[in-house]
């Protein structure tokens, strides 16, 4: 019986320590990427406070071909002269030695634009702090990202400053 419990507890924390390291692996291994951003102050019932965020490569326009709903995108991404990531193209496969993200389609903007989402659209925060970056983000800010060989981005930072 005991060690039956201490298998099940084993298996438990391995699933947990496995599901931290893939997050965290992103971190330690990722690329730098800085993306432009524009905050919306929403807030969470059970999550607490955070900025919801739009980034410069949500949108895209895609018109010559139509687009695979259910695919996975790959957002090629290549910096501007500002070091800030852009879109270089959206692809249905993954790409082999470009910097790349991984999205979904997200519908359409009210600019008629395609959106992508990419999971990091919210940015959870303490109360204080959410009200701070609402009033340092109001024209917009920056968003350092890290973005792993799987395409796979967490936020590291967000601030009105590169």
């Amino acid at each position: 019986m005991k060690k039956n419990t201490l298998l099940i507890i084993l298996f438990w924390f391995l699933i947990i320590c496995v599901f931290v390291f893939s997050q965290e692996s992103i971190v330690l291994i990722g690329q730098d990427v800085v993306l432009q951003t524009k905050p919306i102050d929403p807030k969470d019932i059970l999550r607490g406070d955070y900025v919801n965020l739009s980034f410069n490569i949500s949108t895209f326009n895609h018109d010559k071909n139509p687009i695979n709903y259910k695919k996975t995108l790959y957002v090629v991404l290549e910096p501007d002269e500002n070091n800030i990531a852009q879109i270089k193209r959206v692809q249905y496969e993954k790409p082999k030695d470009e910097l790349f993200i991984k999205g979904k389609y997200g519908g359409w903007s009210i600019f008629g634009n395609r959106q992508i989402k990419y999971g990091i659209e919210s940015w959870f925060v303490k109360s204080k702090e959410a009200k701070r970056l609402e009033r340092e983000l109001t024209k917009g800010g920056y968003a350092r990202v890290k973005v792993d060989k799987f395409g796979r981005a967490k936020i590291i930072s967000i601030s009105n400053r590169m």
